[in-house]
C-alpha cells in the first residue's frame, strides 16, 4: 500500500498573515527608525516562526536567533538603499531573507566535494 507523505516546505511554514491591527509597512518602518515597540512586536510575533522553521531544517535555537537578528540587519541596509522598492508584503520579503540567511549557512557548512 502507497502512503502519502507530505512534504513541509520553507515557504508553506512561514507565511502565516502578521498581525491584523499592524500594517505591513509598520514593520519595515520600525526597523528604519528604530522603533523598539513594534520592533519587540514583530520579534514576539515572528521569533517563534522563523525559529519553528529553522529548527525544523536541522538548525538550533541559537541559529534561530542569529538568522532573525541578520535578517533585521539585511532589511534595514536594504531599506536605506535609495532604489528600495518593497513590492511584496513585508512578512514574505523578511521570510525570504530569513530563507536566504539560512540556506547560505547550511551550504558554507557543507564539507568540499572531492573531484574523482
Amino acid at each position: 500500500m502507497h502512503q502519502a507523505t507530505s512534504r513541509i516546505t520553507f515557504e508553506s511554514l512561514c507565511c502565516p498573515e502578521i498581525s491584523t491591527t499592524m500594517e505591513q509597512s509598520d514593520y519595515l518602518a520600525a526597523i528604519l527608525s528604530g522603533d523598539r515597540i513594534t520592533l519587540r512586536r514583530l520579534y514576539e510575533q515572528q521569533l517563534p516562526v522563523i525559529r519553528s522553521i529553522i529548527r525544523h531544517y536541522g538548525g538550533s535555537e541559537a541559529d534561530a536567533k542569529d538568522i532573525f537578528q541578520d535578517a533585521v540587519l539585511l532589511v534595514y541596509q536594504k531599506a536605506r538603499q535609495p532604489d528600495f522598492q518593497l513590492s511584496s508584503k513585508f512578512s514574505v520579503y523578511f521570510y525570504g531573507v530569513c530563507r536566504n540567511l539560512w540556506l547560505n549557512r547550511c551550504t558554507k557548512n557543507l564539507p568540499p566535494q572531492r573531484s574523482p
